[in-house]
């Protein structure tokens, strides 16, 4: 194998990767936004696999192999599917222009067109194949875990090199089937996706880290708000809100007036409420309070205070909870994160809907899905859940889901959310689940009773 090739054609890969996470660490973008700038990403991939074509190297004594298909399969796993069928289109028009070029050597002759036009067909082919593997791995695989992921990618990537290997064997005529040929060939494209992969990971934990640091900081932050304004606000507003009230039911106050009167009570109110979110945020999470309690008896009565909110939104709510399922935490913490969810999920319905919610034991995990069929969430609105004082609705404050976040996070826990425009959202809420040894007993579904 000739060893000098061999090395450039991996920095060939692995140095632009790195020089992509060398600026994602260093910038002030959020998590995993240089990763998603198809620009940036998509230039850097292709333009890698294009200077490994260059740097070929042989194994055994004849078979010329390069990376380049590493590059561009990272392109298909961190960039959408359409982006990334953009770049491979670049890629192949990039590498026609280039390879009519060479066989001309620098002087465009009919004699080179018609040669790589004979050659396309078969070449273009192979690719094909290439991009219906990756789509496939691509569609099949978006809802996974990133780990997840980079393994259906190998196994994909796994598939092509021994379709590729074939055709190569069968171009330069070897003898039987050398499977330690196809072992190094096959095993090294395999070989540098992990790498490349743990690369991503790496970046990716990072990420989370500074995610989790800036998350902490803003809820130190929320706390000492809460605790120096609760009462210098809290006091004023309740006495302007007391004499509001005595000048809305004054016989002297006409109607236009009462109309004013109600809309400033009800922006105290509104003010309130900040203010005890705040409040709840910043009082949480004591150790002392917590205790081993049953989630299926927190959602009963969640779900009991919300039956009316829920018949007045024309939405049935559902319960199927596992009655084993015992978790240490806070009752009035997990009470309040369950109101939070299953309201939000009530809120989502601009119609007749269902609201789901389920409680199981998944190994050392009590898992809490809270489903509905509303309107459904983007992408961008995704990203920020969770962030305080983003809310979605008009009146909202912005709290809620930050509540709940902070409170399974607090348990160990972690909150997935699943979304489509127009098809509904779902909640995966995880809590380590508290030592117990009673029996698992799962319940039938049922409507809730009013």
């Amino acid at each position: 194998m000739d060893s000098f090739h061999f090395w450039i054609d991996l920095a060939c890969v692995v140095l632009p990767l790195l020089v992509l996470d060398a600026w994602h660490l260093r910038s002030t973008l959020p998590p995993t936004r240089t990763y998603q700038s198809p620009y940036v990403a998509g230039t850097l991939f292709v333009a890698s696999a294009i200077a490994s074509n260059f740097f070929a190297f042989h194994i055994g004594s004849s078979v010329a192999v390069n990376f380049s298909i590493v590059s561009l399969t990272l392109n298909f796993f961190l960039l959408t599917p359409l982006w990334s069928l953009f770049w491979m289109f670049v890629y192949i028009v990039v590498q026609i222009a280039l390879s009519v070029y060479l066989m001309s050597h620098g002087h465009l002759s009919w004699h080179s067109v018609m040669h790589t036009m004979h050659i396309l067909p078969k070449s273009l082919a192979v690719v094909m194949v290439y991009i219906s593997l990756m789509m496939l791995c691509s569609y099949a695989t978006k809802s996974e875990n990133p780990y997840r992921r980079s393994y259906w990618f190998a196994l994909a990537l796994f598939f092509y090199a021994s379709l590729d290997f074939v055709i190569v064997q069968r171009e330069h005529q070897l003898i039987g089937f050398p499977i330690q040929l196809f072992v190094t060939y096959v095993l090294g494209f395999i070989a540098l996706w992990l790498i490349c992969v743990r690369l991503v990971h790496a970046v990716q934990a990072v990420d989370a880290t500074k995610s989790a640091a800036r998350t902490r900081e803003q809820y130190e932050l929320i706390g000492q708000l809460a605790a120096s304004m609760a009462h210098e606000i809290r006091n004023p507003i309740t006495v302007v809100r007391g004499f509001a009230q005595l000048m809305a039911h004054h016989p002297d106050t006409s109607a236009t007036h009462r109309t004013y009167l109600d809309t400033i009570i009800a922006e105290l109110d509104q003010a309130d409420a900040m203010i005890a979110s705040y409040l709840q945020l910043a009082q949480m999470g004591t150790d002392e309070e917590k205790s081993q309690i049953s989630v299926k008896a927190v959602v009963d009565n969640a779900l009991h205070l919300l039956m009316p909110y829920a018949q007045s939104h024309a939405v049935t709510l559902y319960s199927e909870c596992d009655e084993n399922a015992m978790v240490f935490a806070d009752r009035d913490c997990l009470l309040q994160s369950a109101i939070h969810l299953i309201k939000n999920a009530i809120e989502s319905h601009d119609r007749a809907g269902i609201v789901n919610v389920s409680v199981q034991i998944e190994g050392k995990w009590v898992v809490w899905r809270i489903a509905d069929d509303g309107r459904g969430m983007d992408a961008q609105t995704l990203k920020w859940l969770g962030q305080p004082h983003y809310t979605t609705h008009s009146n909202g404050t912005g709290l809620g889901l930050t509540f709940v976040y902070k409170t399974v996070h607090e348990l160990g826990g972690n909150v997935e959310v699943t979304s489509q425009v127009d098809h509904g959202t779902t909640f995966l809420v995880r809590i380590p689940k508290a030592n117990s040894m009673a029996t698992r007993k799962a319940t039938h579904a049922a409507p809730v009773q009013p």
